[in-house]
């Protein structure tokens, strides 16, 4: 058990941080179920897309979690670039690709006020995104310090990312259904976080680490409010998918 000379962060790899804990047989592999977890936790929104474009309308389903998902796969896409850590940058280009597509779903079905909102909120997280980079070209991207300004950056938004489900709690509440909680997206969460986490703490990146064991946390709490709320009666989640409120 060691740790980074630069962090008090743990590091399970015996070699300690280096290229050969970052790129090794075990990291790999480490890599490649983390890589699963997020292809899953990335395409679970599928039935919800379904279900937009069956009505042509997104309802009550909230757009924040795909626009922070986008936000944060775009930062963790020039983390991964500065720090040559291939499997986080295929994942989340993978991961960039589809929320786009989530997105645009979001923009094609929803109505003119709505679609002027969500493509305000895509250029000011954008912005975000553009401010990080600079801020490490300017400091020396390949340094530390410059890896640390999107890297920190980047840990807001991946927490934001696994509690961004979570924006939907009042409608969960109110309506006394998880129809807009889809299980899918929480167990992706969940396994996301949690093998993440495990990566990291075998690399000793603190970065990637911190927001994953957050979003470990968070993720337990979406289990516990969707098998609170799971049995919600057929009449309450008719009115959620035709948006009329439900009096708690």
């Amino acid at each position: 058990f060691c740790f980074d000379a630069m962090s008090w962060y743990p590091c399970f790899c015996p070699d300690g941080p280096s290229d050969e804990c970052n790129n090794g047989n075990v990291a790999n592999i480490m890599g490649y179920i983390s890589m699963a977890s997020c292809v899953y936790l990335f395409m679970s929104p599928i039935p919800t897309m379904r279900k937009i474009a069956a009505q042509k309308t997104p309802g009550q389903y909230p757009d924040t979690p795909y626009i922070v998902a986008l936000t944060n796969c775009t930062l963790w896409i020039m983390y991964a670039l500065l720090k040559g850590l291939s499997t986080p940058l295929y994942t989340n280009v993978l991961g960039a690709v589809l929320n786009i597509i989530w997105i645009g779903t979001f923009i094609m079905y929803h109505d003119n006020k709505n679609r002027m909102m969500l493509s305000g909120k895509v250029l000011v997280l954008g912005a975000i995104c553009a401010a990080a980079l600079t801020g490490a070209l300017v400091i020396g991207g390949k340094t530390s310090q410059g890896q640390q300004v999107v890297g920190i950056t980047a840990d807001i938004f991946n927490a934001g990312m696994y509690g961004a489900p979570l924006a939907a709690l009042s409608v969960v509440i109110s309506t006394r259904s998880v129809e807009c909680l889809p299980l899918p997206m929480v167990l992706g969460c969940f396994l996301a976080s949690l093998c993440w986490g495990t990566y990291a703490k075998w690399i000793g990146d603190y970065n990637m680490g911190l927001p994953n064991d957050a979003g470990l946390i968070l993720g337990v709490v979406q289990m516990i409010i969707y098998a609170k709320y799971s049995n919600a009666s057929p009449d309450q989640r008719e009115k959620l998918v035709d948006g009329d409120k439900v009096a708690p």
